[in-house]
């Protein structure tokens, strides 16, 4: 919720100008004798958007970026460059000399683009060129990362927040085509890394990491999004969680469009260079051009880089460039790579609307085919932190840097450390941190969450609460906790929760906890929406909702880690149920008496698991599912035991329960992204359906992905059960082909959920009364639909049907659901 906050807040949208249209066009010829000249690369100088001479030498481009030259380049002619208009069309005919080269053989078949017999055999010597083809290999590698403010104008430096702040402006710099940008940010990372084949195997120890200054909204994320390494010998190359068909996929045709531009001497090195973009402005595809080396046909050097125009949330332009060597005389392996990426924030606007990210790695120490012995690659912990990794002097990094600091990024530090003292940013900062979460911080102490200090319902009516926490006091300790008052129950509640986390080496951790709460609870809620006593939520249910109860609860567990990815947690509880609201508990006897009950209770211990394989800080605690976001290449497997015993801290029932949940957010190349979950459960004992399961529902008017969203609270529950969803995201396979559709950017999806448990017959014998509109099941319960999504880059919305069970009481077989979701 956090982060959507924090995303909503910061978006503004303004309108999009309308640049004038350079278009050039004209006829391409042979000097000498005058014959048109087909497959000739045109391209704009210094944007990158071109085209390719037709077989009768015409060729046709435009822009509406500003330019002022257009470059031709032919295999066996030499180049010519031309000054035009811009703004205007305008007609430019070329005559091209032919010029000779000395280059290994290449035969190229009649009318065919000179460009695909060399990637054709790039291709087929990919598996001797391809690196992760190695036996084994090992590196050391220098990670610098730095990001800067750009973007911004002399309104944005007079602007009242930032005015007390006029010693930042002394450390701007300014790009080469006259961007103002401010560093905020460095950090940099050393590692050692270790790769096998066969049986895979890969290990990265981080030997040095740090980072300094302003880790604003999402900054810490986009610092991981950076460490891009791709493969270029793979068919598709992974950036910000697209997925992008490399130069080199094994369909190369399908995707782009190749020019052969030139074979030149590099490093010692004869190379073809190949220019390549997209068959369509829209797809997800890279611009850019390789360096293939002409005898072994490897890359030698890869540019790929996307702009606004592809379908990639808030990158004005991203750019990488990787550099091959051949390291031992033989195996060519990466030496260096950089990444500039322009991430935009508010786009087409003239004041502050993004940020530069620039990474440089360099490679070195490599050893070829020598693996290490088996016990070195064991264990699950791919990525190893040393305990003083964070910890390394300034002469550790003098010494590991294997390029200096500029004079920018040493001044960086300075400013940082006068912003951060500075008594009017950290009211700023607070103000802002305020706003977007909802925690007022004052020292150490947080208070909030405002958005909970007033709300209203049916029963409490006019409700106040007021909460606070404490985190990560003495390095170990965590403290929150609440109070409420309802002025119509005139009932007085709470929460605290006291944990103590006791890190260990290589990301494990033990965590004890004690926590106790006693408060309103809608069963069949998921946590995935906002809170119940949200100021907003009596604003925007679909109906009014009075059957609650009133839960309290107290537990205390033991929480381990064992390696990155792979938690524990054991934990004894006691907890009560009363009926709030409308909501009875009945109880019916042998002789049709129909009794009501006052309370239910429950003692017990609970064990869960959680396993999501290289996912740092998880916790194992069973939630409703997606506690584990972004793309992973294996399942996150959720389990759950539950024991009840009776007599044990005033417990009244024995009972078992089971909960096992497989989810994953799966990538799928070209054709999208899917997310799909699976849950199943079974309760043995005969317990009343407060301790049985209901399926989660939701019952306002946004969107909840981990709820059926058509059915009522309360409408179904089981003992034994299963639930079902899948989503299919078309990332804007579909949507990007429809004219003017395509500059919207908008991505289209489809889902189905299902529900279906059954309710044993020793639960129906005990008589345990259901409530109104409750029943149990004769059938699946369905739910389908589509949606279209990156609306303003941050809103979804699903249309949703509601497949069956349509006598039931006060239901919706159909409705239109809104959500927020950042995503690139």
């Amino acid at each position: 919720m956090t982060k959507r906050l924090l995303t909503f807040l910061g978006l503004i949208f303004s309108l999009i100008s309308e640049a004038q249209v350079t278009e050039v066009n004209g006829v391409i010829t042979d000097k000498a004798t005058g014959d048109p000249i087909p497959f000739v690369s045109v391209v704009f100088e210094g944007i990158g958007i071109g085209s390719m001479s037709d077989t009768a030498g015409h060729y046709s481009i435009q822009t509406k970026k500003q330019v002022g030259t257009v470059i031709f380049s032919s295999m066996g002619y030499g180049g010519k460059s031309i000054k035009v208009e811009p703004g205007t069309a305008q007609t430019v005919n070329i005559q091209l000399t032919s010029k000779h080269y000395n280059l290994a053989e290449i035969v190229v078949r009649p009318g065919e683009n000179a460009a695909w017999e060399i990637l054709r055999r790039a291709i087929a010597n990919k598996p001797q060129n391809n690196p992760e083809k190695r036996d084994a290999y090992a590196y050391n590698v220098y990670h610098k990362i730095r990001f800067d403010l750009n973007h911004f104008t002399e309104k944005l430096k007079r602007n009242l927040f930032l005015r007390p702040f006029d010693f930042i402006w002394e450390n701007v710099d300014t790009t080469e085509d006259g961007v103002s940008y401010l560093p905020i940010l460095l950090a940099e990372k050393t590692s050692e890394v270790y790769f096998r084949k066969s049986p895979p195997a890969f290990k990265e120890n981080i030997i040095g990491n740090r980072a300094k200054g302003l880790e604003g909204p999402r900054i810490v994320e986009f610092i991981e999004d950076m460490y891009v390494h791709p493969n270029v010998y793979d068919n598709y190359v992974v950036i910000l969680e697209k997925s992008f068909p490399s130069p080199l996929n094994d369909n190369y045709q399908k995707n782009y469009r190749f020019y052969l531009v030139d074979s030149l001497m590099v490093d010692g090195h004869q190379c073809y260079k190949i220019f390549f973009k997209p068959r369509h402005r829209s797809d997800l595809a890279f611009t850019g051009e390789m360096l293939i080396e002409d005898s072994s046909y490897a890359v030698k050097q890869v540019d790929l880089s996307f702009s606004i125009e592809a379908n990639v949330n808030f990158v004005r332009n991203y750019w990488v460039r990787q550099k091959y060597a051949q390291v031992d005389g033989k195996h060519w392996m990466v030496s260096g790579s950089e990444v500039l990426a322009d991430f935009t924030v508010v786009e087409n606007s003239s004041e502050l609307t993004g940020f530069f990210g620039r990474k440089t790695s360099l490679f070195t120490n490599y050893s070829i085919n020598n693996p290490k012995e088996e016990q070195f690659y064991s264990g699950v912990d791919h990525i190893v932190m040393a305990d003083s990794a964070d910890k390394r002097s300034e002469d550790y990094w003098v010494g590991a840097r294997l390029e200096p600091l500029t004079q920018k990024e040493k001044e960086l530090f300075t400013m940082i450390d006068s912003l951060e003292s500075h008594p009017k940013f950290i009211l700023l900062k607070n103000t802002v941190k305020t706003l977007v979460t909802g925690w007022m911080p004052i020292k150490s102490l947080q208070l909030g969450d405002i958005y909970t200090f007033y709300s209203y319902n049916d029963t409490e009516k006019s409700r106040i609460k007021l909460g606070f926490k404490f985190e990560e006091l003495f390095n170990v300790m965590n403290l929150a906790g609440y109070g409420a008052y309802g002025f119509g129950d005139e009932k007085f509640k709470y929460f605290g929760h006291l944990n103590f986390k006791f890190k260990g080496p290589q990301n494990r951790y033990n965590k004890i906890g004690i926590r106790g709460q006693s408060d309103i609870n809608q069963l069949g809620r998921s946590s995935h929406i906002i809170e119940l006593d949200h100021v907003l939520t009596s604003f925007i249910r679909t109906a009014p909702i009075n059957k609650r109860t009133l839960t309290s609860s107290y537990s205390a567990y033991f929480e381990r880690q064992w390696f990155t990815g792979l938690a524990t947690r054991v934990s004894g509880f006691s907890e009560s149920v009363e009926p709030y609201g409308n909501m009875a508990f009945v109880e019916t006897d042998n002789t049709g008496k129909q009794d009501s009950i006052s309370s239910y209770s429950m003692g017990g211990f609970d064990v869960s698991v959680k396993l999501a394989i290289g996912e740092p800080g998880i916790s194992a605690e069973y939630g409703d599912g997606g506690e584990v976001a972004g793309i992973h290449d294996a399942p996150v497997l959720s389990i759950s035991y539950k024991q009840g015993l009776k007599g044990f801290l005033n417990g009244e029932f024995d009972m078992q329960q089971l909960r096992v949940r497989i989810e994953q957010k799966v990538r799928l190349n070209k054709i999208g992204h899917a997310n799909y979950w699976v849950e199943l459960g079974k309760i043995w004992g005969e317990v009343p359906f407060v301790y049985l399961n209901t399926p989660l529902a939701n019952q306002i008017v946004l969107n909840d992905a981990y709820a059926f969203n058509l059915m009522n609270y309360l409408e179904f529950v089981a003992d034994q059960y299963y639930t079902f969803s899948y989503e299919h995201h078309f990332d804007g396979l579909l949507l990007n082909r429809i004219p003017w559709v395509s500059n919207l950017k908008l991505r289209s999806f489809l889902f189905v959920k299902t529900y279906y448990g059954t309710i044993s017959g020793n639960y129906l014998e005990d008589n345990y009364e259901l409530p109104n509109n409750m029943s149990s099941m004769d059938e699946p319960y369905y739910e389908a639909g589509f949606g279209i999504e990156n609306i303003f880059k941050i809103a979804r919305i699903d249309f949703s049907w509601r497949l069956n069970y349509h006598g039931k009481e006060d239901i919706y077989l159909f409705m239109v659901k809104p959500s927020f979701v950042f995503s690139f």
